[in-house]
């Protein structure tokens, strides 16, 4: 199968993390929201770090993104920041390059230019 490169874009959260993958030139190429159903602790790790590894096959990352942190958005701040791990490390194992993280305040300017 034909490898194709761009940039990704990681959006991590506990029920619906959003993953998307775009093209040199910014033409939309996939993007996946993972659902993790009722699986909650491990589990919902595992199944968002093997999503993001699914969702990376047969892709070659030029750059990747993700958003930061958002305070106070959660009373849950501990499994936030495990979803935000285990997916951005997915990814990372698969990029080999740090992201470039974008402040939840920043992300649509960000995004549309």
């Amino acid at each position: 199968m034909t490898r194709i490169a761009g940039y990704l874009g990681f959006d991590s959260s506990l029920n619906g993390s959003g993953i998307g993958f775009i093209s040199r030139d910014g033409e939309y190429l996939a993007s996946s929201t993972i659902r993790v159903g009722e699986a909650r602790g491990f589990k919902r790790l595992g199944i968002i770090r093997a999503a993001v590894r699914d969702f990376l096959v047969n892709r070659d990352v030029l750059a990747w993104a993700i958003e930061g942190y958002s305070v106070n958005s959660t009373d849950r701040p501990f499994d936030l920041g495990s979803a935000y791990g285990v997916g951005g490390l997915a990814a990372y194992d698969s990029v080999g390059a740090e992201p470039l993280i974008v402040p939840p305040s920043s992300l649509k300017l960000v995004a549309a230019g």
